[in-house]
């Protein structure tokens, strides 16, 4: 089952506003016992979260990778006036923890593997055990546009009006997210566990892209295909597990961060857009340019997104 969530912020609030609506999600898949905490809000519209600190730090850590990529970004392109990320959360049936050994790395003294990669001259340190994941029942598809509010053009639009979007917005998609959830319900596996989370789940994203096919090659790298993948030796966090990997997938830089998440990074526009945008002169992104947004005022954008 897969769901699909319109953002739009800017670089002041895209903090808080992506944290209520992760947060939400997750509240709504966590099916232990919880009890709700209160005091978060975003612009004074509150939303659930509960006491699962593992959790937390995984998402706080999310944010601020996208945000120190982007603050980074907005220095050296200022005249940027919007950004675009793409967040994509899974929930899975279970996860197994495999020895690396299994997938053609050699085993070393100590309590990591380095393996080293003549194509890009740089080690990776590798734990001996990698966790898998396996039967993805849900995916939640986050398409975030962020307004570089920084940009001198940007500071020419009224503060209070533009606040005011972003908290209608962010109402908005709080209800949708509410909807989905209530209407579909038979999907979810049977629960076989007490745990706050009984199922397994994974936080990816991408910047300068709002195309959730830029992540499947790194979902790829940590999910388990089949049965024969494994019994045959394939080393699955190549990527092979996939079957074959886009071509639109060769703009990306994949870099592991932590071993809750891993930051994907777009280096050039995707090769359908950008085939789009040689071939036709007059291609256009399917998101409003920040002019756009400028000229039309954000009354443009809810349109947009209606």
């Amino acid at each position: 089952m897969e769901f699909n969530l319109k953002l739009v912020t800017d670089l002041d609030t895209a903090a808080d506003y992506i944290k209520g609506i992760v947060w939400t999600i997750f509240f709504n898949r966590l099916f232990g016992f919880i009890v709700p905490q209160d005091g978060l809000n975003f612009l004074g519209v509150p939303y659930p979260t509960t006491d699962l600190p593992e959790l937390d730090r995984l998402i706080e850590s999310k944010i601020e990778c996208i945000m120190g990529e982007l603050n980074k970004g907005e220095k050296e392109y200022n005249d940027q006036l919007l950004y675009k990320c793409v967040i994509v959360v899974k929930f899975y049936e279970k996860a197994v923890m495999l020895d690396n050994n299994s997938n053609g790395l050699q085993d070393r003294q100590g309590s990591n593997n380095v393996s080293t990669s003549s194509a890009s001259s740089s080690s990776i340190l590798m734990p001996r055990r990698t966790k898998k994941y396996q039967n993805c029942w849900e995916k939640w598809i986050l398409k975030v546009t962020i307004l570089n509010n920084h940009n001198t053009k940007m500071l020419e639009t009224d503060t209070n009006s533009r606040l005011d979007f972003f908290k209608e917005d962010f109402e908005k998609n709080m209800f949708k997210l509410f909807d989905y959830v209530d209407k579909n319900r038979s999907h979810i596996p049977p629960i076989q566990s007490v745990d706050k989370a009984p199922f397994p789940y994974k936080i990816l994203f991408a910047l300068n892209t709002h195309e959730p096919k830029s992540l499947e090659s790194a979902f790829a790298s940590f999910e388990m295909s089949s049965k024969s993948t494994l019994e045959t030796g394939t080393n699955i966090g190549s990527g092979s597990a996939s079957g074959s990997v886009s071509g639109s997938l060769a703009s990306l830089e994949y870099v592991t961060t932590t071993e809750e998440g891993d930051l994907i990074l777009t280096t050039t526009p995707l090769q359908h857009e950008q085939k789009d945008a040689n071939t036709n002169p007059n291609y256009r992104p399917n998101i409003p340019s920040g002019e756009e947004l400028l000229r039309n005022g954000y009354k443009f954008i809810k349109k947009f997104l209606e």
